[in-house]
């Protein structure tokens, strides 16, 4: 196999992969939201750290 193509099958099963990893990490913990408060800011303020902080953890 030639060096672009081993490239490329790299990168799609990365992207892939980290994509089904994320979507498997992110799922439950957003499903949980709502049941930790009813107030719809603390919501958005939670979900804001969260995503930031996963921002964060995946660099």
């Amino acid at each position: 196999m030639h060096s672009t193509a081993k490239l490329w099958y790299a990168g799609f099963t990365y992207i892939l992969a980290a994509g089904v990893i994320y979507t498997g990490i992110q799922t439950p913990i957003t499903a949980i939201l709502p049941s930790l408060t009813t107030n719809g800011q603390e919501r958005i303020n939670a979900n804001t750290f969260r995503m930031c902080g996963g921002a964060i953890g995946i660099r």
